[in-house]
C-alpha cells in the first residue's frame, strides 16, 4: 500500500499540491469561524494553525525555487520549516513598518495578520499555479526516474516500510516524554522520564553496534532531539530559565499593543525571532505565549540535529554524522540553557541551514547563493551574539581560504625553478604542497568576499538603525573591554572558561562529569589536528574545513582570552563551537585509538574492530548523557539532584501557578516605580511580569520602601539563594542565607500559601 509523500509535495502535480494548499486554508478558517462563534475546538483548531502556519509558506517557496539535489524528506523538512520562519519574519518587520503608513495603528492585530498571510499564500499559489507550466515535463522525468530508481509510484512512500520495529519504536520516546513531564508536574513521579532517558542511551547503543539501518538514523535524531528538549521545556505550566522571561515580556507586549516598538533600547528587542515570530505565531494560532515557548520554539529546534546530521553525513560517514549530532544534543546547554533562550534557537537552525547549503553541490548555484544569503541574513535578525560569532568565524575563514587560494607555497615553486633544489627535495616539497591542497579542497560557494561583506554590512545596518544602537554599543564595549584587558590573558579571575576549567567540584560524580567534558574537548583537539595534517581521513568540504579552523580558535579564544567567554557565558560559547566542531570529538576518539593500537599490546585491545570501536564510542557518549541529563545523580546521588525533570527539590528559576499567581498581583497592583527584589532564581522569572532586581549580598542596599518577593522554596527553606559575581562574571559566592536577616521591620502584604510578598512598614 502507498500513500503521497507530504515531504514531497514540491514534486506533486500542481493541482494536488495546490489543492492540498487551500483545504488546510480552508479548514482553519472554517475552525476560527467556530471559535468567534462561540465553538471552540482548541487542540485541533492548534494544530491546524500550526501546520499551516510553519509549513505552508516555506512549500510554496520551495517549489517556486524548483530545488534540485534533495534527496531525503528530512531535508526538504528543514528547508520548508526555515523558509516559512525566514518569510514571517520579513512579513511582521514589513507589516509593522508599512502599515502605520496608511493609518493602520495596530498592523499585528489578528485582522492583519490573518489577512496578510492569507493574501501571501493565495499569490503564492497564483505564481506556483502560472510557472507550473514550464516545469512540467521536468517533473514528469523526475517522477519517471524515481519509480525506476524506488520501483515505487512517484512522491509515494510504502507503508509496509514505516511498520517496522526501526520506526514505531522511536516514536514512543516523544510520548515518554510528554507523559513523564506530565506525572513530574502534577505527581512529582520520574520514572516515566527515566525509563526515556535510558531508553535514548538504548538506541545510541543499538547504533554503535550496528544494529539499525543507517536509513532511519536520521528518524531517531529527530525523535531524540525532541524528546529530550521536550522533557524540560514542559516542567511546569510556565516558562522557566534565564532569558526567555525578558523575551516573553518584550513579545507580550507587542501582543497586547499588536505594534512592536522597534527603538526601544534593549538588545533583545531587535530580535525578530522574538518581536515579531513569537507574536505571530501566538495571535495566528491564538494560543498563549507560553505555549508557543514551551512547544512550538523547541520543536524548531529539534531540526537542528537533524540539520546537523545531514551536513555531517555528507562529509562523513552515516555512523559518524549520527554520533556527532548525538554528542552535540546530549550537552546540558542544549536541552536546558536553550530551552530558554528562543531567539538563539531559531539562529542555530538558520547557521545550520547556510552549513546544508555549503555541502550541497547538486543544488544549482545561484540558488544556493539565494538560500544562502536568506538564511544568513535570518540570522542577523535571530540572534546578535550568534551573528557576531559568525561575523568573526566567517572572516578567519575567508582569510584562511584567501591564502591558500594564493598558494603560499608558490615562493618553493620559485626557488624550484631556480634549480636550487635536488629532484627528491622537489619531490618531498610536491607531497607537501598536495598534503597542504588537501586541507581545503576545491570550490566554495559560502565563504566568499561578496558574502562576508554582505553579512557584515546587514548586521551593522540592522544593529545600528534598530534599538537605538544598543547592540552596536554593547558589541564596541565588549572589544574594549576584550582589549583593554589583554594584559590578563589566561587570568582566571578575568577569564570565565579558564575559571570552570580549573574549578574544583563539591563533589565525586560533580569531579567526574566535569572530567567528561574536558576528555570531549580534548578529543575535539585531537580531531582538529588530524583535520589540520591531512589525516582526518574524512571527505570535508573546503569551506567547512575552515570553518571548523575558525570555530576552535573561538572555542580556545573562549578558554584564555579575558572577557571573551563572559559575554554570553562559556556553555553557550562551547554549544555554539560543537555545532561545527561536533564531528571533531568522533573522529578524535578514532584517531586515539589508532594512535595508541600499536603501542599497546594487550591483545584484546588490539583486536578491537571498527565496529566495536562504535560500540565504545556509544558507551562513552551514553554516560555522558546520563550524566547531563541528571539521570546518574538520581541513582547514586539524590542528595545532589541536577535535573528539574527528575526531581522537585531542585532550585532553579521556575514557578509554580501560586507563583505565578504572586506575580501577578504583584504586577497589578505594585507601586510605579518601587522596587521589586527576589533572590537569584525567583527574580530571574518574575522579570517575566514586572521588573524585578535580585537581592544583593549586602542586604543594606536594599531600599527600605521595596517589595520582597519570596517563593514556594524559600518559605520551605526560610532562606534566599544569594549570589556574588566578580570580574568576567565570575560566581565567587553563592549559597543559601536565612531569609529573616532582610525581612526584619516589614510586613507580608501577600500570602497565598506558596508565596509571599513583604512591604516597608510605610507600604504596610
Amino acid at each position: 500500500m502507498y500513500l503521497k509523500n507530504p515531504f514531497r509535495m514540491k514534486d506533486w502535480r500542481i493541482r494536488e499540491f495546490l489543492s492540498l494548499i487551500i483545504a488546510v486554508q480552508i479548514v482553519f478558517s472554517v475552525f476560527l469561524l467556530l471559535d468567534f462563534a462561540g465553538l471552540n475546538i482548541p487542540i485541533v483548531k492548534n494544530i491546524v494553525g500550526f501546520i499551516f502556519i510553519l509549513f505552508v509558506p516555506g512549500m510554496l517557496l520551495l517549489r517556486l525555487l524548483d530545488l534540485d539535489g534533495i534527496k531525503h524528506n528530512g531535508q526538504v523538512l528543514l528547508y520548508t520549516v526555515g523558509l516559512s520562519l525566514a518569510s514571517l519574519m520579513l512579513v511582521g518587520f514589513l507589516m509593522n513598518t508599512i502599515y502605520p503608513l496608511f493609518g493602520i495603528s495596530k498592523p499585528l492585530s489578528f485582522v492583519s495578520i490573518f489577512v496578510t498571510i492569507n493574501v501571501l499564500i493565495v499569490i503564492l499559489c497564483f505564481i506556483c499555479y502560472k510557472i507550473d507550466k514550464g516545469r512540467r515535463y521536468k517533473l514528469i522525468l523526475r517522477n519517471l526516474k524515481d519509480m525506476v530508481i524506488k520501483k515505487s509510484p512517484p512522491n509515494h512512500v510504502n507503508v509496509k516500510n514505516l511498520m517496522t520495529s526501526q520506526v514505531l519504536f522511536p516514536l514512543l520516546i516523544p510520548f515518554l516524554s510528554v507523559l513523564g513531564a506530565y506525572m513530574m508536574n502534577v505527581y512529582q513521579f520520574n520514572i516515566l522520564t527515566m525509563l526515556m532517558i535510558f531508553l535514548i542511551g538504548l538506541m545510541a547503543l543499538l547504533v554503535g553496534i550496528g544494529k539499525i539501518n543507517s536509513k532511519y538514523y536520521s528518524l531517531w535524531i529527530f525523535v531524540i532531539s525532541f524528546s529530550l528538549l521536550l522533557h524540560k521545556s514542559l516542567i511546569t505550566n510556565y516558562i522557566w530559565g534565564w532569558d526567555v522571561n525578558i523575551e516573553y515580556f518584550l513579545a507580550n507586549q507587542v501582543v497586547a499593543n499588536s505594534f512592536w516598538d522597534q527603538n526601544l533600547p534593549m538588545n533583545y528587542n531587535s530580535m525578530l525571532s522574538v518581536m515579531m515570530m513569537a507574536p505571530i505565531f501566538s495571535t495566528f494560532i491564538n494560543t498563549g505565549l507560553i505555549w508557543i515557548m514551551k512547544i512550538v520554539y523547541p520543536f524548531i529546534f529539534s531540526l537542528t540535529p537533524l540539520g546537523l546530521y545531514y551536513v555531517f553525513h555528507k562529509q562523513t560517514s552515516p555512523r559518524i554524522a549520527f554520533f556527532a549530532a548525538f554528542f552535540f544534543m546530549i550537552q546540558f546547554t542544549f536541552y536546558t540553557e536553550m530551552v530558554s533562550l528562543i531567539r538563539q534557537q531559531v539562529a542555530e537552525l538558520m547557521l545550520v541551514l547556510v552549513l546544508m547549503i555549503m555541502v550541497n553541490e547538486q543544488m544549482d548555484v545561484i540558488k544556493r547563493s539565494v538560500l544562502a544569503i536568506i538564511f544568513g541574513m535570518s540570522i542577523v535578525v535571530a540572534h546578535y551574539g550568534l551573528a557576531y560569532i559568525m561575523m568573526f568565524i566567517l572572516s578567519v575563514s575567508m582569510i584562511f581560504l584567501y591564502f591558500i587560494d594564493k598558494n603560499p607555497v608558490n615562493i618553493f615553486k620559485k626557488y624550484l625553478a631556480r634549480g636550487k633544489l635536488v629532484d627528491n627535495e622537489k619531490g618531498e616539497i610536491n607531497t607537501k604542497i598536495k598534503r597542504y591542497r588537501s586541507i581545503i579542497g576545491n570550490s566554495r560557494i559560502i565563504i566568499t568576499p561578496p558574502f562576508v561583506a554582505l553579512f557584515i554590512l546587514f548586521i551593522l545596518i540592522w544593529d545600528i538603525y534598530t534599538s537605538n544602537s544598543t547592540i552596536f554599543q554593547s558589541f564596541v564595549n565588549i572589544g574594549c573591554s576584550i582589549i583593554g584587558n589583554l594584559y590578563s590573558f589566561m587570568d582566571p579571575n578575568a577569564t570565565q572558561g579558564l575559571s570552570l576549567v580549573m574549578q574544583q567540584q563539591v563533589t565525586p560524580l560533580r569531579n567526574l562529569q566535569k572530567n567528561f567534558y574536558l576528555i570531549s574537548q580534548l578529543f575535539i583537539a585531537v580531531g582538529i589536528i588530524a583535520l589540520l595534517f591531512g589525516k582526518d581521513g574524512m571527505k570535508f568540504k573546503k569551506e567547512f574545513k575552515a570553518l571548523s579552523l575558525a570555530a576552535f580558535i573561538v572555542l580556545m579564544a573562549g578558554v584564555f582570552l579575558p572577557f571573551f567567554s563572559s559575554q554570553m557565558n562559556t556553555s553557550r560559547l562551547y554549544h555554539m563551537s560543537l555545532i561545527i566542531l561536533a564531528p571533531f570529538c568522533v573522529i578524535g576518539i578514532i584517531k586515539v585509538f589508532h594512535l595508541f593500537r600499536p603501542v599497546l599490546r594487550f591483545k584484546p585491545f588490539s583486536k578491537i574492530s571498527r565496529n566495536n570501536l562504535f560500540t565504545a564510542i556509544s558507551i562513552f557518549l551514553v554516560v555522558f548523557l546520563f550524566f547531563d541529563t541528571g539521570f546518574t545523580y538520581q541513582i547514586l546521588d539524590r542528595a545532589d539532584v541536577t535535573s528539574i525533570a527528575l526531581s522537585a527539590t531542585c532550585d532553579f528559576p521556575k514557578f509554580d501557578q501560586r507563583e505565578v499567581t504572586s506575580g501577578e498581583w504583584l504586577q497589578k497592583y505594585s507601586y510605579n516605580g518601587t522596587d521589586i527584589y527576589a533572590d537569584k532564581n525567583r527574580a530571574s522569572v518574575l522579570n517575566s511580569m514586572v521588573s524585578c532586581m535580585e537581592i544583593p549580598a549586602y542586604f543594606d542596599l536594599v531600599n527600605s520602601t521595596s517589595y520582597i518577593f519570596l517563593g514556594t522554596v524559600n518559605m520551605a527553606r526560610n532562606k534566599v539563594l544569594i549570589s556574588q559575581m566578580a570580574g568576567a562574571n565570575i560566581v565567587i559566592n553563592e549559597g543559601y542565607r536565612p531569609s529573616d536577616e532582610i525581612l526584619s521591620e516589614r510586613f507580608r502584604i501577600y500570602d497565598d500559601g506558596g508565596s509571599y510578598i513583604y512591604g516597608s512598614a510605610v507600604r504596610g
